[in-house]
């Protein structure tokens, strides 16, 4: 399901987490709709009805005001949608023709000025630009300027939203920065008043539509800003599609830093694990690196602008602003070098290895875990597995409130300003299984065990199927430990043949489980090499060594063990049920005089993540003069260097032959070139 959040008013996100099937669908307009007909004139405007609920208005060259005669709540959520037609207004590099909308009670609330302007890159290109202001009292204080990317003339919108306090406006879906200082205000019964400015000839524009505008909340407690498309992948892990575009509009002097955050609104415990699933595409990025920060509030610290000075003694500009990465305790990580930089040293990098090895989004194991371990004096932190930084400066006392909000912040360069962000995110805290992947019989009476695990307590554990519609919880259960989960024979009686998805879910993210259903279950086999034990004098292989292993009914998965990595051996399909395994002369020649032992792992043919089978390749390495076992001195069938399974130069090209390639076919096995470890058909 595709979640449209490019009309995105506010990212602040809901309490149901990373669900779009109990969400709101991107701004509904049925709850109600105020008919835009109904303004009346103030100042200088002639107004005509369309006769489908919105309001055209004339007037001569100069300006006008028009004002909507009943009070408005916009506490609850607004969209207004107008436009503007030439020759009506003018489009200039200057601000000088312009709609100014006010939402007042009293003297409190907002203001947001449109003007139609070309393009700061591109002259005659027709863009617009939306100065957001804070109005109290007798002040005026401009929050943040958002750029429009669409044409200047025609169909626009503004909406105003409030989310736990906080006010969030955008224009054309571009979503300005929160402002605390409106925490107080009291928008529900405001005055809505429409002013226009035009340097043409014979101005006009229309109000068509003054509707409620639900935020999209898909997303759960994840929030974001700004000009993003956020799609539901098939596992239930969400995809952000971040495209700023703001070095289109100012073209490059610097890296300038996206306005862009994705923003967890919900908080975590600190003094408990801080568990964040993620995938970064570094494919397409427009940018050297991404960051993840702890605010200690929603969208604190955060500002739109920083200020800097164009030159010795030059003028000050405002550029979009980074520093709340180094308030909010962040972490980049550089995409083209793999190594992580603390916020408060650029010095002390840390290099990480990405599963997600520059693709797209594929499932769970292109994931990266980031754990967080905050203590009294300082953090831990982890990248899949292995320890970061070890005294991260952040400790518990930083987080007044005990709570830390996750959120992740973007670059762009303007040498790359036509690409894009994408992100996939599973969530915090969610839950993970040991397996994604079961196979049953449907004649079994047994119930089905999930074994899993939470960092924190991240609320009820319930299940969800294929339609992410709630199970009945009568048909299964989960320990109080949260550590698995035991769904009943009942209902699994109740499923279908071939695969059937189940989702595990907490308030912190989803699990998709895969059940398929057999007539017969057919257990694995376990592989096994043609003999008991090889064995080899230490130092004496002049070519690499091959093994010829029945993998019986299994797919050829890998082979561990004694330091043999990915990189030191290769395989191709030999004849019936064989796999040839060729390992490189090098890392035997290495072994010291004794016994070793490796393990070959293999994999439902049908499905990898499924219940597969091991098996042991046993080395005896001798001093010179040793034997084979029964005497002989038969050594496996060595494979030159430059031979098909070899490669030149130990290249773990995988060749296999014609009738090989058959049977790999017949047997619905798969491939595995181990030089990127990813399985393809």
């Amino acid at each position: 399901m595709r979640i449209q959040a490019k009309r995105m008013i506010f990212l602040c996100a809901a309490a149901a987490l990373l669900f779009a099937s109990a969400a709101a669908a991107a701004f509904r307009t049925v709850a109600y709709a105020e008919s835009a007909a109904q303004f009346v004139n103030v100042s200088g405007a002639a107004l005509t009805p369309d006769g489908k609920g919105g309001v055209g208005v004339a007037f001569p060259s100069g300006e006008c005001e028009i004002r909507y005669p009943a009070a408005l709540d916009f506490a609850a959520g607004r969209e207004i949608t107008f436009s503007l037609a030439a020759p009506g207004f003018r489009v200039s590099a200057a601000r000088t023709d312009y709609l100014e909308f006010s939402i007042l009670n009293g003297t409190e609330g907002f203001e947001m000025i449109l003007y139609p302007m070309y393009s700061q890159i591109a002259t005659n290109v027709a863009k617009s630009r939306v100065d957001v202001y804070l109005l109290d009292g007798n002040e005026r204080t401009l929050l943040e300027t958002l750029p429009g990317y669409d044409a200047a003339l025609g169909t626009h919108s503004i909406s105003l939203q409030r989310y736990e306090g906080l006010y969030y406006l955008a224009a054309d879906g571009h979503c300005a920065l929160p402002s605390r200082d409106a925490a107080g205000f009291d928008l529900s019964a405001a005055t809505l008043t429409v002013k226009a400015r035009s340097t043409a000839a014979a101005p006009a524009f229309s109000v068509a539509s003054i509707e409620s505008a639900a935020p999209d909340f898909a997303f759960g407690e994840w929030a974001t800003l700004g000009h993003s498309t956020v799609t539901e992948n098939a596992d239930g892990t969400l995809r952000y599609t971040v495209d700023d575009k703001w070095s289109d509009q100012n073209n490059g002097r610097d890296v300038l830093f996206m306005r862009e955050i994705v923003q967890n609104t919900k908080g975590y415990d600190v003094t408990k694990p801080i568990v964040f699933d993620l995938h970064y595409d570094t494919k397409n990025t427009p940018a050297v690196w991404w960051g993840i920060a702890l605010a200690r509030a929603p969208f604190d610290g955060i500002k739109p602008y920083r200020v800097v000075q164009d030159g010795e003694g030059g003028e000050l500009e405002r550029q979009p602003d980074s520093d709340h990465m180094s308030d909010n305790f962040g972490i980049m990580f550089q995409t083209t070098t793999g190594y992580a930089e603390p916020y408060y040293d650029n010095t002390a990098l840390r290099a990480f290895s990405d599963n997600g090895g520059g693709r797209d989004y594929a499932g769970k194991t292109m994931l990266n875990r980031i754990e967080y371990h905050i203590g009294e004096t300082g953090a831990v932190v982890k990248w899949n597995g292995l320890t970061l930084f070890q005294d991260f400066v952040m400790k518990r006392s930083d987080f007044p409130g005990g709570r830390a909000y996750p959120y992740l912040n973007f670059i762009e360069t303007p040498a790359n300003k036509n690409k894009f962000n994408v992100v996939t995110v599973k969530g915090i805290n969610a839950p993970d299984a040991e397996r994604i992947s079961y196979r049953l019989s449907k004649h079994s009476a047994a119930d089905l065990a999930v074994p899993f695990s939470v960092a924190q307590n991240n609320g009820a554990i319930v299940l969800l199927d294929g339609g992410k519609q709630p199970i009945p919880a009568s048909a299964y259960s989960v320990n109080d430990a949260q550590t698995e989960l035991v769904i009943k024979n009942a209902f699994l009686k109740t499923l279908g043949g071939g695969d059937n998805y189940i989702y595990l879910k907490n308030e912190g993210g989803i699990e998709r489980l895969t059940i398929r259903m057999l007539d017969e279950l057919v257990e694995i086999l376990p592989p096994a090499p043609e003999k008991d034990e090889y064995v080899f004098e230490v130092g004496s292989l002049t070519e690499d060594a091959r093994f010829i292993v029945d993998v019986k009914n299994g797919a050829f998965a890998r082979i561990t063990g004694n330091g043999l990595s990915t990189s030191r051996y290769s395989y191709e399909a030999g004849e019936g049920t064989t796999v040839v395994l060729t390992v490189k002369q090098d890392f035997i020649n290495n072994l010291k005089s004794g016994v070793y032992t490796f393990v070959i792992k293999t994999d439902d043919p049908d499905d990898a993540e499924a219940d597969g089978a091991t098996g042991q390749l046993v080395i005896r390495m001798t001093e010179a003069g040793g034997g084979d076992g029964d005497g002989s001195t038969d050594s496996p069938a060595l494979l030159g260097c430059r031979s098909a399974a070899g490669g030149a130069g130990g290249a773990l090209s995988l060749l296999p032959l014609a009738g090989a390639a058959v049977w790999l076919a017949k047997k619905g096995k798969k491939q595995t070139d181990h030089t990127d470890g990813e399985k393809t058909a």
